[in-house]
């Protein structure tokens, strides 16, 4: 039904994202999480979810999806943390991150107006045009990136090839003196 199909991709899916985005926004910044808060995160992503799931109606649904947005509130806090430390220690890829999630921030402030304060449920949520420019970026960044440590292990490589040429010749020569000093020797 309709109901199912809205509390699957609408509310499911979307909390689905948010938590998704938490942990990449941890893995990018080579943040460590502790088990604590990793079962923290993971309560805070399952109650949302199970509210969407548990409403009767549409209506009932209209009503509680926002609500449960609340908890992709508190979510993204445990990102916002993890920001604030990588800033404190002067990261350079917080930068490459905030710049990278804010088509979504700016998305996520303008649907938190229209449907928490305007309580206007018939406009559609604009955070997934944000995830989807978030998600451009991050394909740029990460490409860029690979092909740059593409090209360092290219030269590394070339460096190892010839390193390893060198000291085969070596070996040949010191082989040869040996073999020379063998024979001498007997």
């Amino acid at each position: 039904s309709y109901l199912w199909f809205s509390k699957i991709f609408s509310g499911v899916i979307a909390h689905i994202a948010v938590w998704f985005a938490t942990s990449f926004m941890q893995l990018f910044l080579q943040a460590k999480e502790s088990k604590i808060i990793k079962i923290a995160r993971l309560i805070v992503f399952i109650i949302p979810c199970v509210m969407v799931l548990l409403a009767p109606t549409y209506e009932a649904f209209s009503k509680i999806l926002p609500m449960s947005f609340v908890f992709d509130g508190i979510q993204i806090s445990f990102a916002v943390y993890t920001i604030f430390k990588c800033l404190i220690k002067k990261d350079k890829n917080v930068f490459v991150m905030v710049m990278g999630f804010s088509p979504v921030l700016v998305m996520l402030c303008v649907d938190f107006v229209v449907h928490v304060i305007l309580e206007n449920t018939t406009q559609p949520y604009f955070t997934i045009m944000g995830w989807q420019c978030t998600i451009i970026a991050f394909l740029l960044v990460l490409s860029i990136r690979y092909g740059n440590l593409y090209k360092q292990f290219e030269k590394l490589n070339g460096k190892l090839e010839a390193e390893v040429e060198q000291r085969t010749l070596d070996l040949l020569v010191a082989n040869k003196i040996l073999k020379k000093e063998q024979d001498m020797a007997q």
